[in-house]
């Protein structure tokens, strides 16, 4: 698919600012194109990226327009029927009925299909109130509709492409890490470090241990390096063979105390013989000595 071009500028060039008072009529000559326009003759955008919206932030929110009106004008596509489609600008509409607004300003675009999707997620991404799952979805979005690579989704979104490339790593996260993402009850950081653990069982206990400990990032680095190296130790010894696991029995039994042999296939190996008391290990002493 052809990539757009003129809307890396960013939402803000597209949208003029003007200082609204509640309703004031805003002539369109005075103000770049800004409208005023009933609220229920907005529909919302079919391809919104956002599948959430906080209601503490919408009530703040809310609380703001009931003292100083509607700041930012919304972006809307020519009316139908005399409804409008929403384009940018769902959380200020919701807001805006939340604080009981009959009018809102408005700038009318004519736009395609592509382009309203483009310019919702691109307005979404540049207000940084999306939660980071919905982050990810959008730029993964971007790069699926619009053929767009990382480097350009970070031009467009002023972010290095690092920081895009590992907002959708996020997406490889099984659904209930993603959920706690989203949720905020596991950072980005905490989500991150677990992509490296590609064991899903694994996964989960670790986000147990995340969520009843508070770990810190920090404190999850060091105890997955633990783990991780400890994984590698148990992997660089073979499994024991029938016979040699016969051997290992037989002086447990011998002994009457716990032995491990560990092999490096057929580059020898080691015993270890656990002791608990001076007594046991005056026994192996003895033992040792005595068969030579």
């Amino acid at each position: 698919m052809q990539v757009k071009k003129g809307l890396g500028r960013g939402i803000s060039s597209l949208i003029p600012s003007a200082e609204v008072v509640l309703g004031e009529k805003v002539g369109a000559e005075e103000k770049g194109g800004v409208i005023m326009v009933d609220v229920d003759a907005i529909v919302p955008n079919r391809s919104q990226p956002r599948r959430s919206f906080s209601d503490d932030a919408l009530k703040e929110l809310a609380d703001s327009i009931r003292q100083n009106g509607v700041l930012q004008p919304l972006l809307v596509a020519p009316p139908v029927s005399g409804r409008y489609e929403l384009i940018a600008g769902e959380r200020r509409l919701r807001a805006a009925r939340l604080a009981g607004v009959s009018k809102v300003p408005v700038v009318v675009r004519e736009v395609e299909g592509d382009e309203m999707l483009e310019l919702a997620l691109i307005e979404n991404l540049q207000r940084e109130d999306l939660n980071p799952m919905e982050e990810a979805v959008a730029y993964k979005e971007m790069m699926d509709t619009f053929g767009y690579t990382q480097e350009e989704i970070a031009g467009r979104v002023s972010k290095s492409r690092s920081y895009v490339a590992n907002a959708i790593r996020l997406l490889s996260l099984p659904t209930l890490l993603q959920e706690d993402v989203a949720t905020g009850r596991l950072t980005p950081g905490h989500a991150r470090l677990l992509l490296a653990i590609q064991d899903l069982e694994m996964q989960l206990k670790i986000r147990e241990r995340i969520l009843h400990s508070g770990m810190t990032v920090k404190d999850l680095e060091m105890y997955i390096q633990r783990v991780t190296n400890k994984n590698r130790r148990r992997k660089k010894y073979a499994e024991l063979s029938p016979q040699t696991k016969a051997v290992e029995d037989e002086m447990a039994r011998a002994l009457g105390m716990k032995v491990r042999i560990k092999e490096r296939g057929n580059k020898g190996g080691y015993v270890v013989i656990e002791y608990y008391t001076s007594e046991d290990l005056n026994n192996i002493y003895r033992r040792i000595i005595s068969t030579n």
